[in-house]
């Protein structure tokens, strides 16, 4: 629940690159995780059409930690229970940037920038826009505070 639109478009759009990537035609994403379908609405409508997605939500964990090992590729999160499924691996797998422990050889690491090459200039300013609209509305309640 921190800061879900970032994390859906940063996962979206790394497992739409790894599935190019990896020329996957037919792609299957197990979503594993203790939410619920509807955390997911925003994430599922910017993933590759392709993409066959089958939910585990609050599985037993014995099950989930076993898929997570055998996937062929797992994107892991920055959680402990992922993390060591990592390290039990043999397939690539992928992991945001700063995680506090070690990763195998076999680990590569997820883009997070806002911007990428197939953007538009149109895309890039929007972003540049919506982040400094962000900016003055922070800036406008930080300054109520202050004259509280």
């Amino acid at each position: 629940d921190n800061n879900p639109l970032y994390y859906a478009k940063l996962y979206a759009t790394n497992i739409n690159e790894i599935v190019r990537k990896h020329k996957i035609l037919n792609p299957i994403l197990h979503i594993h995780s203790t939410g619920n379908r509807e955390n997911f609405s925003f994430f599922l409508s910017l993933l590759d059409e392709k993409i066959n997605i089958k939910f585990f939500l609050n599985e037993l964990a014995p099950y989930s930690f076993l898929d997570l090992v055998f996937a062929d590729i797992l994107v892991a999160s920055h959680s402990s229970f992922s993390w060591l499924a990592l390290l039990l691996r043999n397939g690539p797998s992928y992991i945001r940037k700063d995680f506090r422990h070690f990763t195998t050889e076999l680990t590569s690491t997820l883009d997070e920038v806002l911007f990428s090459d197939n953007q538009t200039a149109i895309q890039k300013f929007r972003i540049k826009l919506l982040l400094k609209f962000r900016y003055w509305i922070f800036n406008q309640k930080l300054k109520r505070v202050k004259d509280w």
